[in-house]
């Protein structure tokens, strides 16, 4: 068992904690403290077996592609801890206004966080924009904080009510920016184009070619007549080389969403002696990238180290 590089851990992190709701991650530890302190039979062991199971996807598994496949086993145990009837705000004009303001800015302006972090924060790694696009970013949280923060403090409403009304906020603002999205919102989180991807190839790629293609679009590839590269040719360095250099791919298709960060900085921006043509001709569709290859006669050797 491998665990995964700390900055990929606490990145995983905090994409599972934007999929819950920071809001909600942060009354179910209260509940769960608050269920401890009060000697609640077996609450200990339920609150272990929470965090082992949490910690164990976390450090290890992460994210499926930006989709909390794993991690939403434990939603109905966080919001049981949470629901501490003393924090539940009153139904009325008050809460629900409330409510209403912090959903409408993800339907209005507020960027999609999810999409943010497994999208635009990758590519902005990628591309050494990080600093630009994470400001942007965190601007843009910091202002919904800020209404929040206005709100609470303009009605009255206390701490532990508001914090509820954010969760809420934050789970339907999330449906409503998730449900007008033009991009995949499940695995992939932020995948677009790949409709417009697979016809590219059809148009420029011989029936039989072997391609190397994320795994993801492998059922599509094959029924083109196509040869994608599973998920063994992406592992190293050397098993990328080695596929490139054994199977002489017709073309290379990379995706945002899909790829990991060393692959895209590698491929794009510093690629091997075989994809040298490439540089600087990727063709973009949506999260896609691609570029056609043409292999010269003969074997094909390392080239020659030192």
């Amino acid at each position: 068992m491998t665990t995964r590089p700390l900055a990929a851990a606490a990145f995983h992190l905090v994409l599972g904690m934007v999929w819950w709701g920071p809001f909600l991650a942060v009354l179910g530890a209260w509940g769960a403290l608050t269920l401890y302190s009060g000697g609640i039979p077996r609450i200990e062991p339920l609150i272990r077996g929470a965090a082992l199971y949490l910690a164990g996807y976390w450090i290890v598994g992460g994210m499926n592609y930006g989709f909390p496949r794993y991690y939403l086993a434990l939603l109905p145990l966080l919001c049981g801890l949470a629901a501490n009837p003393a924090w539940i705000p009153k139904p009325g004009a008050r809460a629900l206004g409330a409510l209403l303001l912090l959903v409408l800015p993800f339907a209005i302006w507020a960027p999609d966080p999810i999409l943010a972090l497994n999208a635009g924060l990758r590519e902005a790694f990628v591309h050494q924009e990080l600093s630009q696009t994470l400001g942007g970013t965190v601007l843009g949280w910091a202002a919904w904080a800020g209404l929040a923060a206005g709100i609470g403090w303009a009605l009255r409403i206390p701490w532990a009510k508001l914090l509820v009304l954010l969760a809420l906020a934050n789970i339907l603002g999330l449906g409503v920016s998730q449900a007008r999205a033009p991009y995949g919102t499940s695995y992939g989180y932020g995948e677009e184009g790949r409709a417009e991807t697979l016809r590219w190839l059809e148009r420029n790629v011989p029936r039989g070619s072997a391609l190397l293609t994320p795994p993801n679009l492998g059922p599509e590839i094959r029924k083109l007549g196509l040869r994608g590269a599973g998920h063994g040719a992406w592992k190293t360095r050397e098993s990328i080389l080695g596929y490139l250099r054994r199977e002489r791919p017709a073309a290379i298709v990379l995706g945002a969403t899909e790829n990991a960060v060393w692959q895209l900085r590698w491929l794009l921006l510093q690629p091997p002696a075989e994809l040298d043509a490439c540089r600087g001709r990727f063709y973009r569709i949506g999260s896609y990238q691609m570029c056609r290859l043409e292999w010269p006669q003969g074997p094909i050797r390392p080239p020659a180290s030192g």
